[in-house]
């Protein structure tokens, strides 16, 4: 009267929408709990090489590795189903609540969970969407943003970093850290001084020939002024074109959100092409 045999077609339909789920269906529920948890401890351990290792084969064989592991899922339960296709004794969970609950639980509590935990202190992406940071970020690019960096020291004069936008924190923004607390910051026609000394940049581009007085807009010519306690002072590489502290004043120290380390993905949505060049880089390395 309990014989139920699986269908692999079921079990094969559950893992695709919950790894582990079509195990409970086959009766393998311990399998399946692991098989589940074991993608959480996959991701924490492979996803900090992306900051580590940036590069375009390392990206593509973390790609083939995922998509490896769920295949493998998926088979697996389709095969333990197979086994199982002509008798198999109903256990107390092979209940439609019980895979419906499970596959919510997974996919709207414990997924979100363990995404927000990732992104809130290992790593986020975020996508490019001005030109406020040409020539080292362009409109179109993917990065990949290091959130445990600044837990362990302070951010450094130079580092390219997230934060919420202070006219709007429910923005995110990616600006050049150049002013640190106590340092002194003008901008005398375009050309930025740090504490009365001229600081040189490589990386920044000046598109407008026409030098704004300070009168007029802060862009060209700003301050002295000096950066306070607890505040950050930032500016977009592209100094033409980016609204930065020259116009809002400065970004509060605690709420930085982490460092910018790499490109993963570079799409040209006026070429319609994707910049494989940029793919895997660290911004080291596009800065220089």
């Amino acid at each position: 009267m309990n014989n139920k045999p699986r269908k692999p077609w079921v079990a094969g339909l559950l893992s695709f929408f919950t790894i582990g789920l079509g195990h409970f269906y086959t009766g393998e529920a311990r399998r399946g709990l692991f098989l589940f948890f074991a993608q959480a401890i996959l991701l924490a351990i492979f996803l900090p090489l992306l900051l580590i290792w940036p590069s375009l084969v390392f990206y593509g064989l973390l790609f083939i590795i995922g998509f490896a592991y769920f295949i493998y899922c998926l088979l697996d339960a389709v095969k333990i189903a197979r086994g199982n296709k002509f008798s198999y004794q109903l256990k107390k969970y092979n209940k439609w609540y019980v895979y419906l609950a499970s596959g919510v639980l997974a996919s709207l509590i414990i997924q979100p969970i363990t995404e927000v935990s990732i992104k809130e202190n290992i790593i986020q992406a975020y996508k490019i969407p001005s030109g406020a940071m040409i020539p080292t970020l362009l409109p179109g690019d993917h990065i990949l943003v290091d959130k445990f960096i600044y837990k362990n020291h302070e951010p450094q004069r130079g580092d390219i970093v997230i934060f919420p936008y202070p006219v709007n924190p429910s923005q995110d923004f990616v600006k050049r850290l150049v002013g640190l607390e106590g340092d002194k910051i003008e901008i005398k026609d375009k050309q930025l001084y740090i504490n009365d000394k001229k600081y040189t940049e490589s990386y920044i581009v000046n598109s407008s020939p026409n030098v704004m007085p300070a009168e007029v807009a802060p862009r060209d010519n700003f301050g002295p002024i000096v950066v306070p306690s607890g505040k950050y002072f930032v500016m977009g590489d592209n100094r033409d074109n980016s609204h930065d502290s020259r116009f809002w004043k400065f970004v509060e120290k605690n709420t930085v959100k982490g460092k910018v380390k790499s490109l993963y993905w570079s799409w040209d949505k006026e070429a319609f092409n994707v910049r494989w060049g940029r793919i895997g880089k660290s911004i080291d390395d596009v800065t220089n």
